[in-house]
């Protein structure tokens, strides 16, 4: 999620008892002194899959917080739950609880970075990539993060020629028989 959608999350967004858990993105908190609320950038709601640990995680934040209502914001402003944090200052006070928890030092953008790098390089398609970044189309999520991957060139071609390998007999009318692509040579 996007810094601004995780600094919008309320505990109400997350179903901590469904197997596997889910997070409902279904806003954003503005860069503003106000701190406003506001659909996410594609005015899209999305529902993320979460997975046990983050699901762990996150419930011991939630009895760390003594256990707020599902309207406060699961990062409050100084256990003011109805004062989220600035997306711009989340870093900073994330940090102290990460340590706590035994994280490793992270931002919300270099999460999503590597979320995002990760997934695609291990084989996730782009259109799952693209819905659980918020993306309107996939050929954004490839746009941004697909720099970030090693070529798979070899692999390519390497899986080419195991499937060229495999025993098949085309058929006369198989464009991969004929030279001309599948054309009838009579027209």
């Amino acid at each position: 999620a996007r810094p601004g959608e995780m600094c919008a999350v309320r505990w109400g967004d997350l179903d901590l008892d469904r197997i596997p858990p889910v997070l409902e993105i279904n806003g954003s908190i503005a860069r503003d002194a106000a701190r406003t609320r506001k659909p996410t950038k594609t005015n899209r709601t999305r529902r993320i899959t979460l997975d046990a640990e983050c699901r762990t995680l996150l419930a011991k934040w939630h009895v760390e917080c003594g256990e707020p209502a599902r309207t406060a914001y699961v990062f409050s402003e100084g256990g003011h739950v109805v004062i989220p944090w600035r997306p711009d200052k989340a870093f900073g006070r994330l940090r102290p609880h990460t340590q706590k928890l035994g994280i490793p030092e992270v931002t919300f953008r270099s999460e999503r970075h590597f979320h995002a790098t990760q997934l695609i390089g291990n084989g996730v398609d782009s259109v799952t990539v693209s819905k659980r970044l918020g993306h309107a189309k996939p050929s954004m999520t490839l746009d941004v993060y697909s720099s970030a991957i090693p070529s798979n060139d070899a692999a390519a071609a390497e899986l080419l020629r195991s499937i060229r390998s495999k025993p098949t007999v085309p058929s006369e009318s198989s464009p991969a028989f004929t030279s001309n692509g599948g054309e009838d040579p009579t027209t």
